[in-house]
């Protein structure tokens, strides 16, 4: 991932969960596929639906078998693609 990613962290903060919508506008306008960080993984945030709706039906888009995911309980779970 470049030095250019988004901390994970940014996006669990309390401003950012009382109010998350600002923070997604910037987002679309400035990086609207924006690289995110965290310790577990590296992902992208697609903040544009025709960005998302084409990273989705684009079969050269490196995808994954399964992605990370929290469980209701909390824990850490692994989420398998159909």
């Amino acid at each position: 991932m470049t030095e250019h990613a988004v901390p994970a962290a940014e996006f669990y903060t309390d401003e950012f969960a009382a109010d998350p919508y600002p923070a997604y506008a910037r987002l679309r306008e400035e990086r609207p596929v924006c690289p995110v960080s965290s310790p577990r993984f590296d992902s992208y945030l697609i903040t544009r639906l025709d960005d998302a709706r084409a990273a989705l039906t684009d079969p050269g888009c490196p995808r994954t078998s399964t992605v990370p995911a929290t469980t209701t309980s909390g824990s850490s779970g692994r989420i398998r693609r159909r």
